[in-house]
């Protein structure tokens, strides 16, 4: 077995933006909202947000324990009416996603 058939911890970096018209407390909110909704998927093990004040941006870093569970995370992410809410204030075009997994 070579060492890419293996689980190997993975990490999701999303940048992504809110509506113009989200005041940044609401932004704030639906961070938090979507951290508890992360933090309840099976294989999460943390996650750090940062926001770029300059561009109206913001980055998300999770870490999770298998690419698999990061890939089904994120399409339950599309798809759970908990979620709806926080997914109507993206801005959709601007989300850019990677899952990303140590080789060396």
């Amino acid at each position: 077995m070579t060492p890419f058939a293996t689980i190997a911890p993975c990490y999701e970096i999303v940048h992504f933006a809110f509506d113009a018209t989200v005041p940044l407390p609401r932004q704030v909110e639906a961070m938090k909202a979507l951290g508890d909704w992360l933090a309840a998927q099976s294989g999460f093990q943390s996650r750090q947000s940062y926001h770029d004040p300059q561009h109206a941006r913001w980055t998300d870093l999770v870490a999770w324990i298998s690419r698999a569970d990061a890939v089904a995370a994120m399409d339950r992410s599309q798809r759970d009416p908990a979620l709806a809410g926080v997914m109507s204030l993206i801005v959709p075009e601007s989300v850019h996603a990677g899952h990303f997994e140590r080789i060396i």
